[in-house]
């Protein structure tokens, strides 16, 4: 399975986004893969999030920076935390807490950009501090303070997250 699809839409963009709708409507762990798409001209952003896009890769700079993006994106370690808590307490015990937590995730992932709920925010930015999910905890304390600009980064953390719990383990 992959930990990111990204999809070119310079060329046939309504062919590439309808796909980016299909892996959205993917049951499973695929369906959570993040999309990422590579544009030269400027598109709008909601647009694309209504298409299943979760962010833009920069255009027009080195290789080093768009590595460095892609980069952001890989659910690598992201378990590490849940994996030391369940050696400690049983994985019986802290798999009711993930699962809620996930469910969280994705619906305050879903309502980002509509409004946030900075309670909200602040609890997912406790959860995932507890379950070692640092980066995202990170973000969300952010957005949860008021850090409009910390947006795009609880974004792609909170997608990030959800891949890494939807992958096979």
């Amino acid at each position: 399975m992959p930990d990111l699809v990204i999809v070119m839409l310079d060329e046939r963009p309504r062919d590439h986004l309808l796909l980016a709708r299909q892996i959205r409507a993917l049951p499973g762990p695929i369906g959570t893969v993040p999309v990422l798409a590579y544009a030269t001209a400027d598109l709008d952003e909601t647009v694309l999030r209504d298409n299943g896009i979760d962010a833009v890769l920069p255009t027009r700079c080195s290789f080093a920076e768009i590595a460095d993006t892609v980069a952001g994106w890989s659910p690598a370690g992201w378990l590490d935390g849940i994996t030391r808590l369940a050696a400690a307490f049983g994985a019986a015990e802290i798999a009711p807490i993930v699962a809620a937590f996930h469910t969280q995730i994705g619906e305050a992932v879903a309502e980002l950009d509509h409004c946030t709920n900075r309670t909200t925010a602040h609890q997912i930015a406790g959860i995932a501090g507890t379950l070692g999910f640092h980066r995202l905890g990170q973000s969300w304390l952010a957005v949860s303070e008021g850090d409009e600009t910390m947006r795009d980064s609880a974004r792609r953390d909170a997608r990030v997250a959800l891949h890494a719990l939807n992958r096979p383990r």
